[in-house]
């Protein structure tokens, strides 16, 4: 009876979870309530009746409904661009009815409505549960809580102004264009993501602001908790292990002993929307991808289907997810070679794979623009070099500079930074245990996960980036990493009681361990002078090695026990390594701070209300121009991140902020001088000639904030103002 009634518990408390943090982020309650309705009905209803068309029902209901969930994702991208090419948007709703005729096909009809043969059992459900109310309860608290709704005058990411014009561009056009610089035409841009949100969007009539700043991410978030689950689930045939895979892929730092050293992983981060969503898709096409490695004989085509449309959706979600994967593809096409299995299917799937991270690049990928190449780049992001070495590293020589000159530090620096990447992505270190590990050496998903966890060292170790972009590749693959970590754990343990018990002790001392650290030790350590740094490194280098040579010690006498017929040390020594991450979610929530100011930014809320103006009297299709472009700085070379009218507003704009396009990144500023110095004049010296000159380009209204630069007297007989709010107006041409 338990077993029975523990999915619907668990069910509705997370849930009631996701509705208690969105009703405490003031999100309006019309609002989640449509938003439920949308997420049950308009994703996960048809994803579910298509997946099970096309394979049948999974093992669990939790594998059944996750799966469908981000089927209906994928499905839902394919809608939205059919919809809004034909224009017509606003009856998207109706999309999931196009699924309704597969329930009529009697053979069709059965794979649908048939029921799982397994359940996950009682702890294992509670288990995963709790995860899933724990990713929901950090993000509540690690994003929600810092960024209010408008119009607030607060502060906002400016990433998350970007992101929400696109989001705002994608209720009118596909393939999407520049919002915010509608004279570069097609946006470059993996933007799959934004595209779902503003499917949300249309679908339940819910405000942009209100979809983006609060309803979208949790149920993805919880979506990755899940598949992450599903995926350790389906490999190692045990619901407990699904369970502990889903604990580890939560937290965003696994090992607090080095506070101030170790970086957060953001792996699951709202403020990058491309990031979340795409590892949906990734997770889904991987699951579908171990199906069909360890098929014996043709694969289902109903299968490969469900692995093209993951494809599909993950080649633009994110430019860094497809790569992974294909590393994975290569890795376990290595170890076929030598398993003789599958090696067709393998070269069939790296090929798909490449030409579709091809075509990606080409028109969906983006995010490459200031991408080079410079070994150990991706270390000058920690805070040790940016304190001994410098904090505006040159990303322009071959190898990073100061990693073993820099003077009082000498080499230790490079190998403590090696060893914050590599604990910071622990992770990951999970692609090595098919090397050792004889139950999965012979399994071509091991080698599959193996190849997911490894190939993102490659680009994260090699590529340079302004942004540090070259950080996605190994967030991507945590959850994998989660997964065969996980499954090594389960295949360890087996059904033996006594490595049960051992395992488990193992969990509860190192994780109370772990928590009593998290606690006690300080944040932030900062040593002052080149001595002070040199021995903090040295320390934690020498801390690193003692546990290493800890554990290695545990692996020798697990062997020697081993071949005496006790076998308990083993799984000992690998849950040490992973236990933290049992318990530092839970710590990292009693940790975070709200970084939200308490009062209100007169300027900000004036650019609040004129967005709100803006959005409600200017027609969707209209093009603005505006004088106010930068953050900080003046003149084509300025921090070029200011994109309130787009995003909040969620109007074109002939030129509003340039930092992130493509021709900007290679020229260190705007590339059009000529279209700079025209949109200038229009609100410093205006007249009949110029303003013509803006409107053949389209633009219809200006928006003039006399904070960004001055405005001159003239414009105001020359145009309607039809707005002001503070320094903000906003002028209509005649």
């Amino acid at each position: 009876m338990l077993h029975r009634l523990v999915p619907p518990v668990m069910t509705a408390a997370v849930l009631v979870t996701a509705i208690a943090v969105a009703a405490a982020s003031h999100t309006p309650g019309t609002d989640i309530a449509k938003q439920v309705a949308y997420v049950v009905l308009g994703v996960l209803a048809p994803g579910t009746i298509v997946h099970r068309s096309l394979r049948g029902p999974r093992t669990t209901w939790v594998a059944d409904l996750a799966l469908g969930a981000a089927t209906g994702l994928a499905l839902e991208l394919a809608a939205w661009a059919v919809f809004t090419a034909l224009h017509l948007q606003q009856a998207l709703w109706a999309w999931p009815v196009l699924t309704l005729p597969l329930l009529l096909v009697r053979g069709t009809r059965r794979r649908i409505l048939a029921r799982p043969t397994q359940s996950w059992g009682p702890w294992a459900g509670v288990a995963l549960g709790l995860a899933c109310m724990l990713m929901v309860l950090l993000v509540y608290r690690g994003y929600m809580v810092d960024y209010p709704l408008p119009p607030a005058g607060a502060p906002y990411y400016p990433d998350l102004m970007w992101h929400m014009g696109l989001v705002h561009e994608a209720t009118r056009s596909v393939p999407l264009l520049t919002p915010q610089s509608i004279a570069d035409g097609t946006l470059r841009y993996h933007w799959f993501s934004n595209a779902h949100i503003a499917a949300s969007s249309m679908m339940t009539g819910s405000d942009v602001a209100v979809v983006f700043l609060r309803l979208w991410v949790l149920p993805i978030v919880v979506l990755v908790v899940l598949l992450t689950a599903v995926l350790a689930h389906r490999v190692s045939g045990r619901p407990w292990v699904g369970a502990l895979a889903g604990w580890f892929v939560v937290p965003t730092l696994g090992y607090t002993f080095w506070p101030g050293l170790l970086n957060a992983s953001n792996h699951l981060n709202p403020l990058s929307p491309s990031q979340v969503f795409s590892t949906v898709l990734a997770l889904l096409l991987v699951i579908t991808l171990v199906d069909l490695v360890r098929a014996d004989g043709r694969p289902a085509a109903g299968t490969l289907a469900v692995a093209a449309i993951a494809a599909l959706a993950t080649s633009g979600s994110k430019s860094s997810a497809l790569p992974v994967v294909l590393g994975g593809v290569g890795v376990a096409f290595l170890a076929a070679l030598v398993l003789r299995r599958n090696r067709l299917l393998l070269i069939g799937s790296g090929v798909v794979l490449a030409v579709l991270t091809a075509i990606a690049f080409a028109f969906v990928a983006g995010g490459d623009a200031g991408s080079g190449y410079q070994l150990f780049s991706a270390l000058s992001l920690f805070s040790p070099y940016r304190e001994i070495v410098t904090a505006r590293p040159n990303l322009g020589a071959p190898v990073l500079d100061g990693l073993v000159h820099t003077p009082g530090v000498g080499p230790v620096l490079l190998v403590a930074l090696v060893l914050i990447a590599l604990l910071t992505y622990g992770r990951l270190l999970a692609g090595f245990i098919p090397f050792f590990q004889r139950a999965l050496r012979t399994d071509l998903a091991a080698w599959l996960l193996s190849g997911l966890c490894l190939a993102p060292f490659l680009p994260f170790f090699v590529i340079a980036h302004g942004g540090y972009s070259q950080f996605y590749f190994v967030f991507g693959a945590i959850p994998f990493g989660s997964a065969l970590w996980a499954w090594s754990i389960g295949e360890l343990v087996g059904d033996s009681r006594t490595r049960a018990r051992a395992a488990a002790a193992t969990f509860a001392v190192v994780g109370v361990l772990t928590a009593v650290a998290a606690v006690a030790l300080p944040g932030r350590v900062r040593p002052v002078g080149r001595a002070a740094q040199a021995a903090q490194l040295w320390t934690f280098v020498g801390q690193v090695a003692v546990c290493a040579v800890v554990l290695l010690a545990i692996l020798v006498a697990a062997l020697v026990l081993r071949r005496r017929g006790r076998d308990w040390l083993m799984p000992v020594a690998a849950c040490a390594v992973v236990a933290p991450l049992l318990v530092t979610g839970s710590v990292g929530l009693l940790r975070l701070h709200s970084k939200a100011p308490t009062t209100s930014n007169p300027h900000l809320l004036s650019q609040d209300l004129a967005a709100a103006w803006i959005e409600g009297h200017v027609p969707l299709y209209d093009v603005m121009a505006t004088n106010d472009h930068c953050l900080s700085g003046t003149g084509t070379t300025c921090n070029a991140r200011e994109w309130w009218i787009s995003g909040l507003g969620g109007r074109r704009v002939l030129l509003e902020g340039w930092a992130y396009l493509p021709g900007a990144a290679a020229h260190k500023g705007y590339d059009d001088p000529a279209l700079y110095a025209l949109n200038q004049a229009a609100f410093t010296r205006p007249d009949a000639s110029t303003l013509g000159a803006v409107r053949d380009r389209g633009v219809r209204w200006l928006v003039a904030d006399t904070q960004a630069g001055a405005v001159s007297p003239a414009l105001s007989s020359l145009t309607t103002k039809v707005f002001q709010s503070g320094t903000v107006s906003v002028y209509k041409l005649r």
